[in-house]
């Protein structure tokens, strides 16, 4: 998976680019903050098509409307358990990387970057483990990586580096970058 990863890298840079940092998200499942009410959410959404689907097959309702309750079912399930298994299994293929020209986002089937000049807001969410995220546009209460952008006029709303090692070193880096692009010169610290 690594030589993969480094040959994807290898592909996105232009002559003469070079890599100052790379990595991945944290692997495997986790909580946001969006599910204290996405969760509350898909229960109430799956406990009332299961009693839709109840009521319907126990009183003996036509089956066309036993039908109609199958998809808000299967949408109550996703809600609930799929979309988890969707996310981890996303970022388990995400790897991102800071280029001295550009920021990159490597994904299963496509790599996509932004220009330093083009990040209109830079906010960094730190834990006491040091990991974070990174986020370059204004963040809505409800983020998802793959779906925020996708339609969206605004390409860049939602992009981040999620729940990466070293936060506070990678938001440096970056923020030099960016103040570099639009040439204003960074403070001493």
């Amino acid at each position: 998976m690594e030589d993969s990863y480094n040959q994807a890298v290898r592909n996105a840079l232009q002559p003469g680019e070079y890599v100052l940092w790379e990595g991945s998200p944290r692997k495997g499942i986790r909580l946001q903050k969006s599910d204290a009410v996405l969760i509350p959410f898909s229960l109430f959404w799956c406990g009332f098509a299961g009693f839709w689907e109840y009521t319907v097959i126990a009183g003996g309702g036509p089956l066309i409307m036993a039908l109609f309750g199958i998809p808000f079912i299967l949408v109550g399930l996703y809600l609930l358990f799929g979309r988890f298994v969707s996310r981890a299994r996303s970022l388990s293929s995400t790897h991102y990387v800071v280029t001295d020209q550009r920021l990159l986002f490597l994904y299963r089937k496509n790599t996509q970057f932004l220009l330093y000049q083009n990040i209109e807001t830079l906010e960094k969410e730190q834990t006491k483990d040091d990991r974070g995220t990174i986020y370059f546009s204004p963040r809505n209460f409800y983020y998802d990586r793959t779906a925020s952008y996708r339609g969206s006029t605004n390409l860049l709303q939602g992009r981040a580096f999620e729940d990466i090692e070293d936060v506070e070193r990678v938001y440096r880096l970056i923020e030099g970058k960016v103040l570099e692009a639009s040439r204003i010169e960074p403070a001493d610290r």
